[in-house]
């Protein structure tokens, strides 16, 4: 190939070493966030980070790296991990926002799901994400048993895989002691529509996100957003006007955000809007893969 382009953690580590030792002339990698390594505090992860460091520094010469958000872009700089001129920042992957549109439109899907789950004339707070504890679901359910306590006219609904992370890790037992006040549906393969049923999408992550996708996919349908002032989350959703930023792990400030916009529709109807205006100008497929297409460029001429 005359380009080699790496995505993820350990690919963009390994496939530009392998790359240059093969004298492939374009190599690119997309740090597609910081991840476990800058989410945790414990002192393994911690000491962890300085081999990190020097590890990037040899991987960034004669490779371009491209960030999804500004924080993890201005950490490399301030720790000398890239080489100026041979970096650049992409927003995400892109939404294929009309594509999703169309899947998220069947109205007859939407009122089935309604009906089945018993939510039909609710409002639905929604939560999509894998589910280890980094991605703010702890905060999720104890948000939701705060702000449900009283209120029959709200639904909570929580979708995603379980996984095995260690400490991390979520079992299904610990979801249910919070049912029915949430609903926990476990993997779905029909998020656009569960997106079209949701009322408040809510994603207080904790973890080093690049650019959360699911954000990106419930603004680009409408729905006004709740998530943390944590890099990658803050380059979606500006505070009051997408949506709220809450600080990360703070349930209390979280239940107050999911009550204020639940208690006005034109707060949820000018947060709605704003998100899919950002999306539509600031995220889209179209642009994502304009710019890319100008790094591989850029990659052959800097060969």
């Amino acid at each position: 190939p005359d380009v080699v382009h790496a995505f993820d953690t350990r690919p963009a580590i390994i496939a530009p070493l392998a790359a240059k030792k093969a004298k492939i002339p374009g190599r690119i990698r997309t740090i597609t966030g910081m991840g476990r390594l800058f989410s945790s505090t414990s002192p393994a992860t911690v000491a962890l980070r300085a081999a990190y460091q020097v590890i990037q520094r040899k991987v960034s010469t004669g490779c371009i790296t491209v960030f999804q958000n500004r924080d993890d872009q201005q950490y490399y700089r301030t720790h000398k991990m890239i080489v100026e001129g041979q970096n650049t920042l992409i927003p995400g992957s892109g939404i294929d926002v009309e594509t999703l549109v169309e899947d998220a439109s069947d109205t007859e899907a939407t009122e089935t799901l309604r009906e089945r789950l018993g939510i039909r004339n609710k409002l639905v707070v929604t939560m999509v994400a894998r589910l280890v504890w980094q991605k703010g679901v702890r905060e999720f359910l104890a948000a939701a048993e705060k702000v449900g306590r009283g209120r029959e006219d709200v639904a909570f609904v929580l979708v995603g895989p379980l996984c095995e992370e260690g400490a991390q890790s979520i079992s299904k037992t610990e979801i249910q002691r919070y049912s029915p006040r949430v609903q926990y549906l476990g993997p779905r393969s029909d998020v656009p529509t569960i997106l079209s049923a949701t009322d408040i999408f809510v994603l207080p992550s904790y973890y080093r996100e690049g650019v959360p996708r699911v954000l990106l996919e419930a603004g680009a349908l409408g729905i006004p957003l709740i998530t943390t002032d944590m890099p990658g989350c803050r380059d979606v959703v500006r505070h009051k006007k997408e949506g709220f930023l809450v600080p990360p792990r703070d349930t209390e400030a979280l239940a107050e955000a999911i009550s204020q916009v639940l208690d006005s529709q034109s707060l949820r109807d000018s947060m709605g809007n704003a998100s899919k205006q950002r999306i539509q100008q600031h995220f889209s497929l179209d642009q994502v893969a304009t710019a890319y297409a100008d790094v591989y460029r850029q990659a052959l001429q800097v060969a």
